[in-house]
């Protein structure tokens, strides 16, 4: 085989191996396009946005579980005034009931999660 021969050769595989990886680059983006549409769907939206949310309250619930005693004596005085507001204006009831929906929805969460 002469050196021309030998380099058509190599020519002719590395332009087959760039088709190759041009078409599953091709095939790639078509996937990609596809999941991304599946994804903007209202009902897969809402659902990544409830499970976001119930993930940031529970990391807010474990930083507020890990405090120590230094730092439960600073938000005390924030939590009297948060309970002074809600007992004027007659609003003990709901925030009580909305803590307690709060709490079984990350107890529900947190039992659904293996």
């Amino acid at each position: 085989m002469t050196d021309h021969a030998l380099q058509a050769a190599r020519l002719a595989d590395r332009k087959a191996r760039l088709l190759r990886d041009g078409a599953a680059c091709r095939a790639g983006m078509v996937q990609a396009g596809a999941t991304m549409m599946v994804g903007l769907r209202g009902k897969n939206l809402a659902r990544e946005v409830f499970d976001h949310t119930v993930e940031f309250a529970e990391a807010g619930l474990d930083s507020a579980m890990t405090l120590n005693s230094r730092q439960w004596v600073s938000l005390l005085p924030l939590a009297a005034t948060a309970a002074s507001y809600l007992w004027r204006k007659k609003l003990i009831k709901p925030a009580l009931g909305a803590t307690v929906i709060a709490a079984a929805i990350v107890i529900w969460v947190r039992r659904r999660r293996p």
